[in-house]
């Protein structure tokens, strides 16, 4: 089952447009949301930098949750 909204043929230039912008700021903002996640849970004092967010994608790509419906 296809959902519509997702269908490319059914989305206008500027839905696909928008939802690269999300998806591209989403990818980048997440690694900060969880540093500011664990700072604020746990006072860590984490630093908001370009290493801190990498160790959030390499982390979170070992720590992933698998999920399937069988």
């Amino acid at each position: 089952m296809r959902l519509k909204a997702l269908d490319k043929a059914a989305m206008s230039g500027t839905a696909q447009t928008t939802l690269v912008i999300v998806l591209v700021a989403a990818i980048v903002f997440m690694p900060f949301a969880v540093i500011w996640a664990l700072n604020t849970l746990f006072s860590l004092s984490i630093a908001y930098g370009g290493y801190e967010w990498m160790a959030v994608l390499v982390l979170s790509a070992f720590l992933q949750t698998r999920v399937s419906n069988k």
